[in-house]
């Protein structure tokens, strides 16, 4: 099974609706969708690090504690120079607060999408670098890494923001459009992967 892990419900919104994933009325600690047809999970974290490992561990938790399932953050990072809808793959992850915390993920396929290391921060990040900037990502890995080995565990970002331009975050509305100008290739991205 795969389990995408996603900050927000704005950024959920378009894998939900193009992956027919249905919420679990039954769980109220996180907002869990799901379809069994596809094998595919969705939970929506909330904004930071430790939201993201909590969502991870309990997602692991509510699908039955299966070791090796496939693992993905999904969201939204800023750069110094990408451009505003570019989809990046993270290839390193650290963690702002503490650069001894890092994870490389380990890839056995090659992927025709861009590469880039990310730190996460704690809070937003404006003082643009040639690295990703999130706040979910090393929570995210550190969990995941508890219930499956790295081949298995990816984070793939669009750029929202960067040091000229940066979307609306409050407006739902230009996140989910921003999102679903890629759906396709994340979907592609998904299939891969499976």
């Amino acid at each position: 099974m795969l389990h995408i892990i996603v900050a927000t419900s704005s950024e959920a919104k378009p894998l939900i609706n193009f992956y027919k994933l249905k919420k679990n009325n039954r769980i109220s600690e996180f907002q869990i969708f799901e379809n069994n047809k596809i094998d595919i999970s969705l939970t929506i974290s909330g904004i930071g690090k430790i939201s993201s490992a909590l969502a991870t561990c309990f997602t692991f938790f509510i699908f039955g504690k299966k070791k090796n399932n496939l693992w993905l953050n999904f969201g939204l990072a800023g750069n110094k120079e990408l451009k505003i809808g570019e989809i990046i793959l993270v290839s390193k992850v650290t963690d702002k607060c503490d650069n001894k915390k890092k994870f490389f993920p380990f890839f056995l396929k090659e992927f025709d999408i861009k590469r880039k290391e990310c730190i996460t921060y704690d809070k937003p990040n404006v003082k643009y670098n040639n690295y990703l900037s999130d706040m979910e990502s090393i929570g995210f890995f550190f969990s995941a890494n508890k219930f499956s080995t790295k081949e298995y565990i990816f984070s793939l970002k669009i750029i929202s923001d960067n040091e000229n331009e940066f979307i609306d975050f409050k407006s739902k509305k230009i996140v989910s459009e921003l999102i679903l100008k890629k759906i396709h290739k994340i979907n592609d991205f998904i299939k891969k992967l499976k």
